[in-house]
């Protein structure tokens, strides 16, 4: 069933940016098998467009397709995934903001950092002890837009190298899009995370499958 279309707070479409700065890595010594399944609760994206005008603003429909092709790639990873858990509004939010504590914990603090008590709930009603969360956020633009900038940016570098005489050239290129994910696991018997991390900032296509497959592949390589 298609998820209804929310209104994030004010706040809240400021997470993203925070949770750019998050911490890297953090492994509490507990392996993908010896959890077994895990629940996937229902991803959260925060997608940006830049329209043929070069206006950047918060798209709701590209967000809730990026939602649609998350979940599918992470039902697909070698992680035991059964089952993914939809959300109500209150338990997006909850999700964001639980998010954005573990950004602004060091990474080597994780294992003192309180889980959720409406995650941890969600979870144990649905018959899970582990469960997935993941948050992504980034932006596309259109065809025309990246057309334009392109041109741009040729023209940028023909002009240099006039100036120059030739002898420095430089030709600024602009990104498609851009692609941030960021997953915790976290135990909702014992309170805690297991697992933490996000990729690099990845200039691709954030709805294209293949993106997000290698991106998750990547956060999820040395978790087996």
């Amino acid at each position: 069933m298609k998820p209804q279309t929310i209104r994030l707070s004010p706040l809240l479409l400021l997470l993203p940016l925070l949770l750019s700065c998050a911490s890297g890595r953090y492994m509490s010594g507990i392996s993908a098998e010896q959890l077994g399944s895990i629940a996937l609760v229902q991803p959260n994206s925060h997608q940006s467009y830049i329209d043929r005008d070069g206006n950047m603003g918060y798209n709701d429909s590209l967000s809730w397709r990026s939602v649609d092709l998350l979940t599918e790639q992470l039902m697909q990873s070698h992680l035991q995934i059964p089952q993914w858990i939809a959300t109500t509004d209150g338990e997006i939010e909850e999700v964001w903001a639980f998010m954005d504590a573990v950004a602004d914990h060091k990474t080597r603090r994780l294992a003192d950092l309180p889980t959720s008590v409406v995650i941890d709930s969600l979870l144990i009603a649905h018959g899970y002890r582990y469960g997935l969360l993941v948050c992504a956020n980034g932006f596309t633009r259109s065809n025309r837009n990246y057309g334009l900038s392109v041109a741009t940016g040729v023209i940028v570098g023909v002009l240099t190298a006039i100036l120059t005489l030739g002898s420095y050239v430089y030709v600024p290129l602009p990104n498609k899009g851009s692609s941030h994910i960021y997953a915790a696991i976290v135990d909702a018997q014992e309170r805690r995370v297991v697992f933490y991390n996000r990729n690099t900032p990845d200039e691709a296509e954030p709805l294209e499958p293949k993106t997000l497959r290698k991106q998750i592949n990547t956060l999820f390589k040395d978790f087996k």
